[in-house]
């Protein structure tokens, strides 16, 4: 048996493999980046609107003073203000279970990312080592491809780890979940 056809047919093979799931594992994180973006804006949002909304609470406290046309209006316009606040507090509690669960920074793709650097240090370079070259060409040349596809998967590598949401900003939002914080003067 040709030993170095094997070897040959194992590097290749293994690198397309690794190749494809590098290709869905960065179209994954990408799509993540946007949805963290996204998110991480929409802290701000609803902070603005939790705040808008305490804001138009200013109703006259003394609403007796006023003729019945008038207290009807400031009542209509409480029962609307009431329940805006109440669909903003449902938005804010589902913003908040979506978060929580971190999905975009996900474990799995961490284990996949540390699975193809072993696969590929164990079926690419290891194979190649093991072919019969100019051995100084042979490793200047595994060393630089090394040095730099483990680059880049330490990159997505902390792309994956750093998308993570700030618990401060969780823990702050959770607050204007609490319908007495709209009615606070």
């Amino acid at each position: 048996m040709d030993y170095n056809w094997f070897l040959s047919a194992t590097a290749q093979s293994t690198a397309a493999i690794i190749g494809i799931f590098s290709a869905f594992i960065i179209t994954k994180l990408i799509n993540n980046q946007k949805t963290h973006k996204n998110n991480v804006g929409l802290f701000v949002l609803l902070e603005q609107e939790s705040v808008r909304l305490k804001g138009m609470n200013n109703f006259d406290k003394d609403i007796h003073t006023h003729n019945e046309e008038i207290r009807n209006n400031i009542i209509l316009e409480k029962a609307k203000l009431g329940v805006e606040i109440k669909s903003h507090i449902n938005k804010i509690n589902h913003f908040i279970s979506e978060v929580n669960q971190n999905s975009e920074s996900s474990n799995l793709i961490s284990f996949s990312i540390i699975s193809l650097l072993f696969l590929f240090f164990i079926g690419v370079i290891l194979p190649l080592c093991k072919l019969p070259s100019d051995k100084n060409f042979q490793t200047l040349l595994l060393t630089i491809i090394s040095v730099i596809f483990t680059a880049i998967m330490i990159f997505f590598f902390i792309v994956n780890l750093r998308m993570k949401y700030d618990k401060d900003k969780i823990d702050k939002i959770r607050e204007y979940c609490d319908i007495n914080y709209y009615y606070k003067i």
